[in-house]
């Protein structure tokens, strides 16, 4: 059972540091959700799955996923895992789309991965440590972490650009990233697997053990969980939400009420009161 050793949380920032001291791999299923998340590890041992790259867990690094970036935990059971994670809704950090370069700045499943080291020199580490320490009033710690993430997020920019400039983590795509890239790029088509088998060349069997494998989870569960989350960035946006339902690929509503308030614990029509 996770063991929650500081949570800090508003409306658009969730700050926590969590201990599973013998994890469960049923406890981390693929999922996406519509916020920026960056998770440091402390301890921990086996790899991260983000849409398809697979990323070595060690103490020390830190990954990070945009919203809708499906991710997974393939976990090392006999090893505890501790980090630190940081949520949070962009527009509520800062208005200068360039300090989240690190986390749109780039395609899905690609550097999204960054080494013990490189978090050593930039000394973000420490300061997300750090963050976990304060104990003052809600108000003023408010204060504090919107301070705090900006300087935090400029510091594992710069790493970013390092990387980027190196050419680091860049590789070429396998069969079941390109299959990812398909899906994501038509998400609100028709995404049978018939049609998928034909335009991949590729047998039902082979084509669900290669997603499987690269996203941890079925093609069907994949698209309905990304087509969710697009649908509640839309509704929190003021969409109509039965035009909503329809572009985001649904054509029953009451299919897409319950799908919606399993994923997010309400109905849209109450989402969009947010």
């Amino acid at each position: 059972m996770v063991e929650h050793l500081y949570r800090y949380n508003s409306d658009d920032i969730l700050f926590s540091r969590m201990l599973d001291p013998i994890p469960d791999q049923k406890n981390f299923c693929m999922h996406t959700h519509d916020f920026c998340e960056l998770l440091f590890v402390l301890h921990g041992k086996g790899s991260y799955l983000v849409e398809g790259s697979r990323y070595p867990i060690q103490p020390g690094c830190i990954l990070m996923m945009r919203d809708n970036e499906s991710h997974q935990l393939l976990s090392d059971e006999t090893q505890p895992y501790d980090r630190v994670v940081l949520q949070f809704y962009p527009k509520a950090i800062s208005s200068d789309s360039r300090l989240f370069e690190m986390f749109y700045g780039r395609e899905l499943g690609q550097w999204n991965y960054y080494e013990p080291d490189q978090v050593r020199r930039s000394c973000a580490g420490d300061l997300l440590l750090r963050m976990q320490s304060h104990t003052l009033p809600k108000e003023l710690t408010n204060l504090i972490f919107e301070c705090e993430i900006p300087a935090c997020l400029l510091l594992l920019l710069e790493v970013f650009f390092e990387m980027k400039a190196g050419g680091f983590q860049k590789r070429e795509k396998g069969t079941g990233e390109l299959l990812i890239d398909f899906v994501n790029q038509h998400l609100f088509d028709d995404l049978s697997l018939s049609f998928l088998s034909d335009h991949f060349f590729l047998s039902k069997s082979q084509l669900n053990r290669i997603f499987r494998a690269s996203t941890g989870t079925t093609l069907w569960e994949y698209v309905l969980a990304k087509r969710l989350v697009v649908a509640r960035q839309k509704i929190r946006s003021g969409g109509a939400i039965q035009q909503i339902c329809r572009e985001c690929g649904f054509r029953d509503y009451s299919s897409f009420w319950r799908a919606y308030r399993k994923k997010f614990g309400t109905g849209p029509a109450n989402d969009r009161k947010r």
